[in-house]
């Protein structure tokens, strides 16, 4: 029996997307030049460096969840921060479409092609990795705001989503 569950991969996916839109409205709310603009000691360049790296991971294990090669998805092609939002709707949408099957095909092990190699993982610990990937970055784009000199009030946390569910 896998460690987690479909609804525990589903409550993962949607407190990624609160916490990207937090940060989609923090970077509006300081202004949208702080998209780009560089802030040394962060560890990236960039908002956009950083959010995009978020988006080459969706572009990366979707495609190796599909069996598929990557779209290609390039963070420093990206001019606006709608563009950046365009993409990653359009993965989230692709990730929700891989998350429709039964759970026998969810939590199947079996083998995965990584980097060349076959490695046994089932598509729900891909989906898991996956958004833990993305949620593990937001840590540094809260240190990217406060390296650019911005403290907003982002909410990322957890318990900041908790309480919206619907009466």
């Amino acid at each position: 029996m896998p460690a987690f569950n479909r609804p525990a991969i589903e409550e993962l996916f949607d407190y990624t997307g609160f916490s990207w839109d937090g940060v989609l409205d923090a970077t509006r709310e300081c202004g949208v030049e702080y998209f780009t603009k560089p802030a040394p000691g962060s560890g990236w360049p960039s908002l956009r460096d950083a959010l995009g790296h978020v988006l080459f991971g969706y572009d990366r294990w979707l495609a190796i969840m599909k069996g598929e090669p990557m779209r290609g998805f390039d963070p420093a092609g990206v001019q606006t921060l709608e563009e950046l939002n365009e993409a990653y709707t359009s993965f989230r949408d692709e990730f929700r479409a891989l998350l429709e099957v039964p759970d026998d095909d969810l939590f199947r092990v079996e083998d995965t092609m990584v980097d060349g190699e076959p490695i046994k993982y089932s598509r729900g610990e891909l989906m898991a990795h996956l958004l833990l990937h993305e949620r593990g970055h937001f840590g540094d784009i809260t240190t990217l705001f406060y390296q650019l000199g911005v403290e907003p009030d982002m909410g990322l946390e957890y318990r900041f989503m908790l309480g919206r569910h619907p009466d």
